[in-house]
């Protein structure tokens, strides 16, 4: 199911970019610092002009999607990570974002790796009750040769809603490995496109979505592969309790020239409840035929027969629904860090 851009429900109401508080792991932001690299929060005033030349080109890029047009209808306020070429962060740069206004919030993210430089992220955002109506812009460039690893952790104590945009660029030989979970609640609309731009370029996402309550969760990732000899890999898992509604779009892109690239696109849904719907809809786009591409898709519900065998061994119903739900999930689990992993197994104790 395509995102609808258009809708008036993600109409600003009122804003105030000004509530958003973030602070880093001091061993990680010391080692960053002391060999060129920063962390820094930014506004219109102070975004240098590369950096607005780059949003710039990612609204023209989508001047279809309301949705981003409308995160930057007023000032830009956000943070930016910047390192430097040839820099290996040895020590994970642990980051944590809180919305705390009782409005509407938006951030804007960017995150720009050197040449032949290495960080690992570990990045927790986290909406307040209080917040009614959140946007999130995600962006940046990894440089030729460069590895990251990234992880968010998006988290909202009540129902609110929430856009989260991504427009990540990978060059030539680089490669990311972006672990996503999300348990936001209320109207979730998320459009993450990874852009592999060079040869050789490698992209990995494994994403994880709890959706509860009467939430309503629309999420669209894609891998476009504008180069030869790129890889992409989309494993998805989406878990659903109680009256909820997750609607799933995996898009593998590859456009022409971009011979012998590799695109994996694995995406499940599980409803826990009889009353939660989900939908998955797998997108293979491509103009190259000289391609390898496999495509895996379902949405399921807990197997009566796997929880009669649990139950004959003495186990309760709840612990044995808890153990097909961790292992219906544990592919994207383990590639968390352990604070998302201690997040998510609270949903299902």
């Amino acid at each position: 199911m395509e995102i609808d851009y258009t809708t008036s429900l993600f109409d600003w109401q009122d804003i105030n970019n000004s509530e958003w508080q973030w602070n880093a792991g001091q061993t990680a932001l010391a080692e960053l610092t002391a060999k060129g690299g920063n962390i820094q929060s930014f506004s219109s005033k102070s975004i240098t002009p590369s950096e607005l030349k780059s949003l710039t080109s990612q609204m023209e890029t989508n001047n279809d999607n309301d949705l981003l047009l409308n995160h930057f209808k007023h000032n830009i306020d956000g943070i930016i990570i910047s390192i430097p070429d040839d820099t290996i962060i040895e020590e994970p740069l642990n980051l944590t974002i809180d919305a705390a206004a009782n409005r509407a919030v938006a951030l804007t993210l960017i995150l720009n790796v050197g040449t032949n430089s290495q960080i690992a992220i570990n990045e927790r955002i986290n909406i307040s009750g209080k917040v009614q109506q959140a946007s999130i812009d995600l962006t940046g460039t990894l440089a030729r040769s460069s590895n990251v690893n990234v992880s968010t952790i998006l988290t909202s104590l009540s129902e609110s809603k929430l856009f989260v945009f991504s427009d990540q660029h990978v060059q030539q030989d680089a490669n990311l490995k972006w672990t996503y979970f999300s348990s936001c609640r209320g109207n979730v609309i998320g459009d993450l496109t990874t852009h592999l731009d060079e040869p050789r370029a490698t992209s990995k996402f494994y994403g994880l979505q709890i959706a509860h309550a009467s939430d309503k969760i629309n999420l669209k990732i894609t891998g476009h592969h504008r180069a030869r000899n790129t890889n992409s890999t989309i494993n998805m898992r989406g878990v659903l309790l109680n009256q909820a509604n997750f609607d799933f779009t995996g898009i593998n892109q590859i456009d022409k020239h971009a011979t012998n690239s590799d695109v994996q696109l694995d995406s499940r849904l599980l409803t826990v409840s009889n009353d939660a719907l989900g939908s998955v809809s797998p997108i293979l786009r491509k103009s190259e035929t000289n391609v390898t591409t496999s495509q895996t898709s379902s949405v399921a519900s807990l197997d009566d027969e796997q929880i009669a065998d649990l139950l004959e061994n003495g186990i309760s119903r709840d612990k044995a629904k808890q153990t097909l739900i961790n292992g219906f999930i544990a592919p994207i689990v383990h590639q968390l860090p352990i604070e998302a992993v201690g997040i998510v197994h609270h949903y299902f104790e």
